[in-house]
């Protein structure tokens, strides 16, 4: 299932970028419109990413200890 949810991304960006390049008045801008959408949702996607991520929380979750010898810090 997981990977069907990540294989989804391959089949509609293509078709979302197609209709937002033949939406646009020409292709150049079309494309620019692309681009510019692309930008957008990384960098949404990046702000929810580091505002909603406690990877702190997940190890104790997790039960994953501080390894002194790996030099991986968890704090707790």
């Amino acid at each position: 299932m997981l990977v069907a949810v990540f294989a989804l991304g391959g089949v509609v960006s293509p078709l979302v970028l197609g209709w937002i390049v033949d939406s646009a008045a020409s292709a150049t801008i079309g494309y620019r419109n692309g681009w510019l959408v692309t930008a957008a949702l990384l960098l949404v996607t990046g702000l929810l990413s580091a505002l909603f991520m406690r990877p702190e929380k997940d190890a104790r979750r997790l039960g994953v200890l501080e390894s002194p010898a790996a030099r991986v810090r968890v704090r707790h």
